[in-house]
């Protein structure tokens, strides 16, 4: 009966044919195994997939083994449960060190739980309990990789997850090979950041993949002034200097003949010193305005302001959104022989052929508005600023737009009509404003469905039509809609892959001009623009779900 049920969520999910499903049901009851593990043994549904269905099943939390490496080298851990590793192995169990003090027990199996019931009971102790996928669980349980586990140097192992104490022949060569691995992990992976977090009992690494971070393993406190040390050296830091931050940057030989910029920040906390590399793209050669993500009609738009010779365009969006890459898009669709391009970053970003590029220096008071000032002396066409921050850099910008300048910036608000009020709050004049600003480009980062797993709904069904509609769909877009879900596969991180952009650009046209120009509020603007067809950043994420390309719980975590 148990398999039958098993079997019957199976094909309501739509991971087995109904046909399919008896005959395995069938079957499991002959060799009288469970469903799960003839399923696993057949690949009739993909291990992660799989594995994710466990989880539901048991309301447990499911694990990605290729992102952790930090298990459970002896039994010391174990004792309190009086458990040993050759046990657990017994029963496919995969004892984690996930946590400083209690090990957590990772299994396939729903039959296993049975077996660690009575664990708990009789150590009257609790056990964190999470589901793996049946192959990444079997090749870590394998006797071959128990054998290198126990084989690897003390110094590899304490790098790569274990805890144990430091030997008196330390060297620095498992160090440099622990942080040089750690990179190479973090570009394969596309992540963004790497975190190097020291705690109370443990080193914590993190990878920020698709803009959520991602618990990579664990190491030994111990070693955290070793590997800060070195990235330091690496970053041309002071090693000595652990009270105050530091930012620099490291070329990183990633392959033969390929190089990755990185950018170092350090700061204290109370455990030591955190460490954020983040990795850049260095090349916007890569970087194309018909390919950021925008429709064609907005492609039109951002393009025609591009063609002005003065004016301002603003990108707007917090930390993370994407708006250095539609900045660079843009200087690299602008960038041509004739013309003088300025850019002002802290810090520079990516590097510009035939550019000129300013770093904000504090040390001797090089700040925005200073190299802007500068800038207007230099005979430039068009300038860029990293980030609009205060009124005289706010106050320059626009005197430079209006005097035959294009100039490109970046501000954090919420949504295109939030940055006019913005820059009215910093104190620019509502009259110099409307005749300087031409563009508004407010944007976020989705992540996107899963080519592979992704699953498709009936967005007509009466719940996921209501679902839509409280979203902001309206009827006859429900019904030309294409909606999928997130699932989870091995080919990507709990049903997502990479991240598409999405925007909402508002043109300052001579009705909104004229409203800037009275002071208008934020709601007469956005008012004002929608009664015009303008289509908000909710609006154009709503368009991406319906084009199958994000899910609605995606839109709803970002917009």
């Amino acid at each position: 009966m148990f398999n039958q049920s098993i079997a019957n969520s199976m094909v309501k999910a739509g991971l087995l044919p109904s046909v399919a499903a008896r005959e395995m049901v069938r079957q499991a009851e002959t060799e009288h195994v469970s469903l799960f593990s003839l399923v696993a043994r057949n690949q009739s549904i993909p291990a992660n997939i799989l594995a994710r269905f466990i989880a539901r099943q048991l309301a447990l939390p499911w694990v990605d083994l290729s992102n952790i490496r930090a298990s459970v080298s002896d039994d010391s851990q174990l004792e309190p449960y009086q458990l040993s590793l050759n046990i657990l192995r017994q029963h496919e169990i995969l004892p984690l060190s996930l946590h400083p003090e209690t090990p957590t027990l990772a299994f396939f199996d729903p039959a296993c739980v049975t077996f660690i019931e009575e664990v708990v009971q009789r150590s009257h102790a609790p056990l964190p309990l999470v589901i793996v996928a049946h192959d990444q669980l079997h090749q870590r349980l394998s006797p071959v990789n128990s054998l290198q586990e126990q084989d690897r140097p003390d110094d590899d192992r304490h790098l790569s997850g274990g805890d144990q104490s430091p030997s008196s022949d330390d060297q620095e060569a498992p160090v440099v090979r622990f942080i040089d691995r750690t990179i190479s992990a973090a570009i394969d992976a596309g992540a963004s950041d790497i975190h190097l977090e020291p705690g109370k009992n443990h080193y914590r690494i993190r990878f920020r993949c698709d803009g959520l971070l991602h618990v990579i393993e664990s190491t030994a406190l111990y070693l955290a002034p070793r590997i800060s040390g070195r990235i330091k050296v690496m970053a041309n830091l002071d090693i000595t200097e652990r009270r105050k931050p530091q930012d620099g940057r490291i070329q990183f030989d990633y392959r033969p003949g390929q190089q990755v910029g990185l950018r170092v920040s350090t700061i204290p906390v109370i455990w030591g010193e955190k460490i954020v590399i983040r990795i850049m793209n260095d090349n916007p050669e890569q970087l194309d305005c018909r390919n950021l993500g925008m429709n064609e009609q907005q492609t039109s738009v951002f393009l025609k302001a591009l063609t002005r010779s003065q004016g301002m365009v603003l990108v707007t969006g917090p930390t993370g959104s994407g708006k250095s890459a539609t900045l660079y898009a843009a200087l690299q669709h602008l960038n041509q022989r004739d013309r003088n391009i300025f850019t002002v970053e802290d810090p520079v970003e990516m590097t510009l052929a035939g550019a000129n590029q300013v770093a904000i220096n504090t040390a001797v008071e090089l700040g925005f508005a200073t190299a802007l000032r500068a800038f207007l002396r230099q005979d430039p066409d068009i300038i860029m600023l990293g980030e609009i921050r205060d009124q005289e850099t706010a106050d320059i910008s626009v005197k430079a737009a209006q005097t035959g300048h294009l100039v490109l910036s970046t501000l954090h608000t919420n949504s295109a009509a939030d940055t006019v009020r913005r820059l009215l709050n910093m104190g620019v004049a509502h009259y110099n404003l409307s005749s300087a600003l031409s563009l508004v480009v407010a944007q976020r980062l989705c992540r996107r469905l899963c080519e592979h797993c992704k699953m498709a709904i009936d967005p007509c069904r009466q719940d996921g039509a209501d679902r839509l509609l409280a979203a902001g769909m309206n009827t006859e877009q429900i019904k030309s809609a294409t909606v999928f879900e997130a699932l989870g596969c091995h080919a990507c991180h709990k049903g997502y892959r990479g991240r598409v952009a999405i925007f909402e650009l508002l043109p300052i046209t001579g009705d909104i001009e004229s409203l800037i120009s009275a002071g208008a509020s934020t709601i007469d603007i956005r008012q004002a623009a929608a009664q015009s067809g303008h289509i908000n950043l909710r609006q154009a994420a709503l368009q991406k779900v319906a084009a199958g390309i994000t899910s609605l719980a995606e839109v709803e975590r970002v917009c």
